[in-house]
């Protein structure tokens, strides 16, 4: 049985959210390759063609990795069977739970933090990231602004208020609207350290006091199509042909970069990242290596490519 978000499935379809505390951790103890993907400590069993039925997995974390997700979990059960269930509530959650036992993986949108790693080993948790995919994060204004490239200093300034009319930047003399993610969110915690703080150069810089926070990419895209004067930021997967797309320049004088899978894959788009999962090493279950192998496979990278993303294989 797989419990997933869209009644839409044949599968029985639910995410459950639920509110946990964050909690935090030295990086000593995460194991973590940026350049390759991670072995998983080798299993007994063979993975390729078992069924899973009867065994269950927890999947809790990141809301930008929540719909490819959904589709990797329903491919995954088709084949293999298993009782799966997948949990939004933002990669802080995500991390809080692995650490508190309650999850099985954490999906998550950002590097994990040094508290955290602490405070799993304080729970006896040794910490294995596995990064999944690459993904880009996408500037999107609303149709009224013709403001077409930005860069990356002129989106830290936007995002604590120093510019707050769009006529500084060329548009309409009207108040600059921020939409932003919430606080438990990777991708507001990135989008805070490489963007508003400049790579941490200015680790005073904080989100504008005037700043609107949602929970989800979703909720910036149908806001900001609503309203006039908006600017956001959203993960590559929920572009739209029709959206307001601003093109990012690293510095004033670069050439201003189109998000895309192509320009991510390059790496020459300035936001981009990876996204990861996270596992107790000591403790992965059967289901879960074969999640992870499925994932990690043509069959799995293929998925997260159909999402939006960018390989990491």
């Amino acid at each position: 049985m797989v419990k997933f978000s869209s009644i839409s499935l044949t599968l029985l379809i639910f995410i459950a959210i639920f509110p946990f505390a964050f909690s935090g951790c030295s990086k000593d103890s995460l194991t973590m390759n940026n350049s390759s993907t991670p072995e998983i400590p080798e299993s007994k069993t063979e993975v390729s063609g078992k069924k899973f039925d009867g065994k269950t997995l927890v999947l809790t974390g990141s809301t930008t990795l929540l719909e490819v997700t959904n589709s990797w979990v329903e491919e995954f059960y088709k084949e293999y069977g298993g009782r799966i269930t997948v949990n939004g509530g933002g990669s802080g959650e995500g991390i809080a739970s692995l650490i508190n036992g309650t999850t099985d993986i954490a999906n998550s949108s950002r590097d994990i933090k040094d508290t955290e790693i602490q405070n799993a080993e304080e729970n006896g948790i040794k910490i294995l990231a596995i990064p999944v995919l690459y993904d880009g994060i996408a500037i999107v204004a609303s149709q009224n602004i013709e403001v077409r490239e930005l860069s990356i200093e002129q989106l830290s300034k936007i995002y604590t208020g120093e510019i707050n009319s769009w006529s500084e930047l060329g548009g309409p003399d009207k108040e600059i609207i921020l939409f932003a993610r919430d606080t438990n969110s990777g991708t507001g915690e990135y989008f805070l350290e490489e963007i508003i703080q400049m790579g941490k150069s200015k680790k005073e810089n904080d989100y504008s006091q005037m700043t609107i926070r949602l929970n989800s990419n979703a909720e910036i895209v149908n806001n900001i199509s609503d309203t006039d004067n908006c600017i956001g930021y959203i993960g590559l997967g929920f572009m739209k042909p029709d959206m307001n797309i601003i093109s990012i320049k690293e510095e004033d004088l670069s050439q201003a970069v189109i998000p895309s899978v192509c320009t991510v894959k390059e790496r020459i788009y300035p936001i981009s990242r990876q996204l990861f999962i996270y596992v107790n090493e000591d403790n992965i279950s059967e289901i879960a290596r074969g999640y992870i192998d499925f994932i990690l496979s043509e069959k799995g990278q293929d998925i997260g490519t159909e999402a939006g993303f960018v390989p990491v294989k």
